[in-house]
């Protein structure tokens, strides 16, 4: 079985998370929160000399609920950019945790990567489909997360 947070990267993967939280940390170890307001995902498999690679694009939109860093979004923009990358990374984080336990510990296609194989080239998954759980454990995956911050919510300074 996968735990709770394995089960939301897969359904990152399958586009199927349209809410919730995301809960992400700065360097020095400060708290952000996100309302998660939608996402979209692509699963598109990637043939190079024979090689199956699969390529995961994940786009993200959400709001900052809370944020305990003292970051005046206001002022500095720029630093919104910063916040995406948090959570791309932490949504990154996510993902692999769900590739990691289905190919390493349960060795199991949860994501229906092979069905995708299978639709975008159908000659190759005719010679791999006899040996995918041996293909499947080793398969690379990239992972490309972007996200944007719809609204900063109320997270400024209160005015002196």
């Amino acid at each position: 079985y996968m735990d709770e947070k394995e089960t939301r990267g897969m359904q990152w993967i399958k586009g199927n998370v349209q809410s919730g939280s995301l809960i992400t940390y700065t360097p020095d170890n400060k708290e952000i929160t996100f309302d998660i307001l939608k996402s979209k995902s692509t699963v598109r498999p990637v043939v190079k000399n024979n090689n199956i690679t699969m390529q995961i694009n994940i786009k993200e939109e959400a709001n900052i609920i809370e944020l305990t860093k003292d970051i005046d979004l206001i002022k500095n923009p720029d630093k919104i950019k910063y916040l995406n990358e948090l959570q791309n990374k932490a949504i990154k984080s996510e993902v692999q945790l769900a590739l990691d336990t289905a190919q390493k510990k349960l060795k199991a296609d949860v994501f229906d990567l092979g069905g995708n194989v299978h639709r975008h080239y159908p000659k190759l998954w005719k010679n791999t489909e006899s040996n995918w759980q041996n293909v499947f454990p080793k398969l690379k995956v990239e992972v490309n997360v972007n996200s944007s911050i719809k609204r900063p919510g109320i997270i400024s300074k209160p005015i002196r």
